[in-house]
């Protein structure tokens, strides 16, 4: 597929090989009157993409602040726990799901 850019914008060409089946799904958007050409439809896709990351780093960042908070509130009360280096590395939870990887089920660790 060759995507090809429009001169009143600061686009970069790009030649990309697709399967079938994307290829027939972007043909779908445009058939259905959404989108008006396959660079439309794959940029969409890229900026949802990116929304869609930037939202999930957003849930591991208040999924972190969540685990801590309990323990900020004891030290804030003066409550400290004394570990050593090995006990803490024992105690490091995984985070819940991965940048790139499967989402995993609530609770699970992976």
């Amino acid at each position: 597929m060759n995507i090809t850019k429009p001169d009143t914008h600061n686009y970069v060409p790009l030649n990309l090989s697709l399967t079938l089946e994307l290829s027939d799904f972007i043909q779908q958007k445009i058939d259905s009157g959404s989108y008006t050409s396959q660079a439309e439809v794959i940029r969409d896709a890229l900026r949802k993409m990116e929304l869609c990351d930037r939202l999930i780093y957003d849930l591991q960042i208040s999924i972190l602040k969540d685990m801590l908070e309990p323990r900020r509130k004891a030290a804030a009360l003066g409550d400290f726990t004394d570990y050593t280096i090995e006990e803490l590395i024992a105690l490091k939870p995984r985070a819940p799901f991965k940048r790139r990887g499967k989402y995993k089920k609530k609770g699970e660790w992976s």
